[in-house]
């Protein structure tokens, strides 16, 4: 079915009956989609505002398509909003690609213009084969229900009327009615993965269906739907499976049901930008305990029943000063101080130092693990890294850096609740003695 004002009207009359209620601004570059949707809007006698882009990327091009824009605008008595945006693109992060700094500035400025023009949305011309294109572009990321999904017809102020259209309706639309538009020299460029997409794999899939783009975009529907039901299932699936303590996030592993475990798993992490290793944490999970992967903010662990999800943070506790009659807490738990002339028994317990008092001097420092820290473990003779002393004992990332140490004299005397140094282990010569000890 070919695109026209009367389908058109009808469309927005039962989807988008917002677009008859209110101002609104049109996203306008002067390429084909966003001229067929400036001149459905001003047949429909829509009540709009338009705003232009000048990225200054194209040289002449680009003020040429200004220009047209500018016309065309004046030509229908339509308020027109230009950003010459070129000092911005170089003020952008420059770790961002051209085309992402460039949608930041668009949408950023747009939401100016809404804000102080009291407009209520911005309308832009993403089209059907648009919807295809970014469908095809997230699986080729690995995507999940929500990339199948698509790009959604309305998002927070953004709107897009055109969605259910082809860029064939909308290129018939333009012609039949002798619409003049502009053509940007950078969509026939194959050196963005989108536009190969849009070029290549696209128009192949229409010679094996001409009815591809319609197909894929009827996909998305339903896929939307699906997320949205996965959604449900995974907030009552969440209050039976994960728990909160002070420092992580667990999930009952083994309660995750075998049925669908890799799409739920997928999706208690995503909270997390975790749940690219969904599949990978079920194979090593019936293998190997202990194992670790570390997103970009997050980072799980599994054991024997959980998986321990924790920030990577690179918190550092506050450096705190001991005296004899200090208290303080690590981990939750409170330690105190006995200074004791005699010993009747030495404790194994590790969670408790008892050292000769003659061997160290007061304060005492209580602070985090630091690089290149070294200490001589009770029992043996050399030095030895707290950093490798850690490994050792098979501490994950998230334990080792919540483990406290004890110097003295800029020596390392303590591994809170862990090991003693050899440097101040209790002899037959020892006459004072230090017991550090839980606070049960």
């Amino acid at each position: 079915m070919n695109l026209t004002d009367l389908l058109f009207q009808r469309y927005i009359k039962s989807h988008l009956p917002q677009l008859h209620e209110t101002k609104f601004l049109v996203a306008l570059s002067g390429g084909a989609d966003s001229v067929a949707l400036f001149h459905l809007c001003r047949k429909a006698q829509l009540q709009f505002e338009a705003a232009h882009v000048n990225y200054g990327l194209r040289g002449k091009e680009s003020d040429d398509d200004q220009l047209f824009v500018q016309e065309l605008c004046d030509a229908n008595s339509i308020t027109l909003h230009v950003l010459e945006a070129e000092p911005l693109l170089r003020e952008q992060n420059p770790n961002n690609g051209i085309q992402e700094k460039a949608r930041q500035i668009r949408y950023n400025w747009f939401e100016e213009i809404l804000m102080n023009r009291k407009l209520s949305l911005v309308a832009t011309a993403h089209h059907a084969n648009d919807n295809a294109e970014t469908v095809l572009f997230n699986l080729t990321r690995g995507s999940g229900f929500r990339g199948l999904s698509g790009i959604p017809q309305q998002e927070n102020k953004r709107l897009r009327p055109l969605l259910p259209y082809a860029k064939s309706e909308i290129l018939h639309y333009l012609q039949t009615n002798s619409f003049s538009y502009r053509e940007d020299s950078s969509n026939s460029k194959k050196i963005y993965k989108r536009n190969k997409i849009r070029l290549d794999i696209i128009p192949q899939l229409e010679q094996v269906n001409n009815m591809a783009v319609k197909h894929i975009n009827q996909i998305t529907a339903l896929a939307a739907q699906t997320q949205c039901l996965i959604e449900d299932i995974t907030t009552n699936y969440r209050e039976e499976l994960q728990c909160q303590t002070e420092s992580a996030t667990l999930i009952d592993y083994k309660k995750l049901p075998s049925a669908y475990r890799q799409l739920l798993l997928y999706e208690l992490l995503k909270p997390f930008a975790l749940e690219q290793f969904a599949e990978d944490i079920i194979q090593e999970r019936e293998t190997e305990s202990g194992k670790m992967f570390v997103g970009e903010t997050y980072a799980v662990v599994l054991n024997n029943k959980n998986l321990v999800i924790e920030p990577l943070s690179d918190k550092i506790y506050p450096e705190q000063k001991l005296h004899p009659d200090s208290v303080f807490t690590v981990e939750n738990q409170t330690y105190t101080f006995q200074l004791l002339d005699a010993l009747s028994v030495i404790s194994t317990d590790s969670k408790t130092a008892c050292m000769d008092a003659d061997k160290i001097s007061f304060p005492l420092t209580l602070r985090s693990v630091q690089n290149g820290d070294r200490f001589k473990p009770l029992g043996m003779k050399k030095y030895k890294k707290v950093s490798d002393f850690l490994t050792d004992l098979k501490l994950d990332i998230f334990s080792k850096k919540r483990v406290r140490v004890i110097e003295s004299n800029g020596e390392i005397i303590w591994l809170v609740g862990m090991r003693l140094s050899e440097s101040v282990k209790v002899t037959d010569t020892s006459k004072r003695f230090l017991v550090i000890q839980p606070n049960h």
